[in-house]
């Protein structure tokens, strides 16, 4: 059986905490989606993570770990999201 890796493009988008609007977008150029599966909890309605999921002090922890990518979430509201 031949099993592909799924590879999803992502980004993590920054926006601001009063006023929603994008400040900046980072693509991040390894997707891993398994991690990023269970990084938000095996979402049953979204298998391959397509959502748009906030990043919080834990998560940013994970992701610093994982893709050595770490985001100012007290200034901004970050998130993991599909890159359309």
């Amino acid at each position: 059986m031949n099993l592909r890796r799924i590879t999803v493009p992502r980004y993590i988008s920054l926006y601001e905490k009063t006023g929603n609007n994008l400040v900046n977008r980072m693509n991040l150029m390894r997707d891993d989606h398994e991690f990023f599966q269970a990084l938000f909890g095996n979402p049953i309605d979204d298998p391959l993570v397509y959502d748009s999921y906030r990043i919080d002090e834990e998560i940013n922890l994970k992701i610093f770990h994982k893709m050595s990518v770490m985001v100012d979430i007290v200034t901004y509201d970050c998130y993991v999201e599909f890159a359309a």
